[in-house]
């Protein structure tokens, strides 16, 4: 039996509380409905049996409407790596995936370690590590650069990753302006139209602003993000008890309900559109109101929004990688550790939160290369291992018999080799009296000099100079729109 391939089963709710969250959200769509301001988005639902109260922009959704939204949905896409082999990734498959954190207006300078303003040189830097670590499969824009012009903020985000990485490239859109932009810069990185339907190298996320209310320019993103056949990402991101119920029950049946919703609004205009469920809530601390990132119940959030997004067979992208820790220290250490396990043992399909610090306001390019090796023990964790005669390897143990040793095995050469075992290639594996030789350094300076190594060491990824000059021209648009708009 070969179990590598098996998708987690990690189940913290039973089966019937399943059931119950999944009647009340769609519950909550039917009696309660969501707003959403956007004419055409009202028509259209409204010809597929939705209850539209034009006045109020509030659409109340029927259950055979959802349930055809998700049987729509495709279960499984791939997304294509850049460059010449143009590098496979299935989402919805058995294999877990992982992306950095995204938009934090503040990062921790990489020479002295401050928190300062983020620049667009932060998001360049970004890039070109991630482009480097093989654990981190798609790049999020780590950081929201504040030296660009208002409101091309997201859009010079996206141009400088697609110059500066061949990985995936996602990015929160909250326009459909934006999602026009969006469109002409990837299709320039793609070669045509035609190319970036076949083999996609990009998604969009738009968030609904909790609870339940799709507002003109969120509605008018999922529209345009849809009609371009553009993979789209749902994020919702209510927040236990300010916009969302503090109860775990009740807000995991709101956000569940704000999922569906987006996704009935992406089946409706475009059927099939590849599309992903991103839940993201998040914790209040009821004494402080302090939103807490780093908690473990965002682990145990994300694991049941996970086990719910299995039962509908719909790829699930989710906080794994969280803290609210203001620096790299242990509890940046533990609370990242939990909360991206419980996840990816319930089977998601993205952990998100690379690189970030202090409860999503900051990130850091050290923190990237640490969350790098703690994302390969994740995946390393889930994969499993194969189970099978040759590893059972009776016939050895029967050889070596009692009192024996493996080390002169070949069977342990051949599968040490083979990736046997998880090969650590950042933490510190060394005897004491070695490390003390090498300079007693801790996790922070070590990922301080692997970071800065990385960028002496990177190029900026090839690209035909036809490519640049067009996206030069795209972003010399895109700024004069908006600095006309300020």
């Amino acid at each position: 039996m070969d179990n590598s391939n098996d998708k987690p089963q990690l189940k913290l709710l039973s089966d019937s509380e399943v059931g119950t969250l999944h009647e009340a959200s769609l519950e909550i769509l039917n009696q309660t409905g969501v707003k959403i301001d956007n004419e055409y988005l009202q028509e259209i639902l409204a010809g597929e049996g939705a209850e539209v109260d034009g006045e109020a922009d509030r659409v109340r959704l029927p259950a055979s409407l959802v349930e055809s939204a998700m049987e729509r949905a495709p279960a499984e896409f791939d997304l294509y790596e850049r460059g010449e082999d143009q590098k496979e990734m299935k989402v919805g498959g058995t294999s877990l995936h992982a992306h950095t954190t995204g938009g934090p207006s503040y990062i921790r300078d990489l020479e002295s370690g401050e928190r300062r303003d983020a620049k667009l040189q932060d998001v360049i830097q970004g890039a070109l590590i991630v482009n480097s670590l093989d654990n981190i499969h798609a790049y999020c824009p780590v950081v929201s650069p504040t030296d660009v012009i208002s409101g091309t903020e997201e859009i010079e985000m996206v141009n400088a990753g697609l110059r500066n990485t061949e990985k995936v490239v996602e990015n929160p859109v909250s326009s459909g302006k934006e999602v026009d932009y969006f469109y002409e810069l990837f299709t320039a990185v793609s070669g045509s139209e035609a190319k970036l339907k076949e083999k996609p190298s990009f998604t969009v996320s738009v968030s609904p602003i909790s609870p339940l209310t799709f507002d003109k320019q969120s509605a008018e993103a999922l529209r345009k993000s849809a009609e371009k056949d553009l993979p789209t990402k749902v994020l919702p991101a209510p927040i236990t008890g300010a916009t969302a119920p503090v109860t775990f029950a009740g807000a995991l049946a709101q956000q569940n309900a704000e999922l569906l919703a987006g996704l009935t609004i992406l089946q409706t205009v475009n059927p099939g559109l590849r599309t992903v469920m991103g839940p993201r809530l998040s914790i209040m601390d009821m004494r402080s109101s302090f939103v807490s990132w780093g908690t473990q119940e965002l682990g145990r959030a994300s694991a049941c929004a996970v086990q719910l997004l299995a039962e509908y067979d719909l790829p699930s992208d989710v906080y794994g990688l969280s803290s609210d820790a203001k620096i790299m220290d242990q509890q940046q250490g533990y609370e990242k550790s939990l909360n991206g396990i419980l996840p990816a043992l319930a089977g998601a399909d993205f952990l998100s939160g690379a690189g970030g610090l202090e409860s999503l306001k900051s990130c850091s390019l050290a923190q990237l290369v640490i969350d790098n090796e703690v994302l390969g023990m994740i995946i390393d964790t889930v994969n499993g291992f194969e189970i099978d005669e040759e590893t059972i390897a009776l016939d050895v143990i029967d050889s070596v018999g009692p009192g024996g040793d493996f080390l002169r095995e070949k069977h342990t050469a051949r599968f040490s080799r083979g990736g046997e075992q998880y090969e650590a290639t950042f933490s510190n594996r060394d005897t004491w009296e070695y490390w003390v030789a090498k300079g007693e350094k801790d996790i922070r300076e070590v990922a301080r000099e692997k970071a800065k190594s990385i960028l002496t060491n990177s190029n900026q990824p090839e690209m035909n100079p036809a490519t640049m000059r067009t996206l030069d021209e795209i972003m010399e648009d895109a700024r004069s729109y908006f600095k006309e708009q300020n």
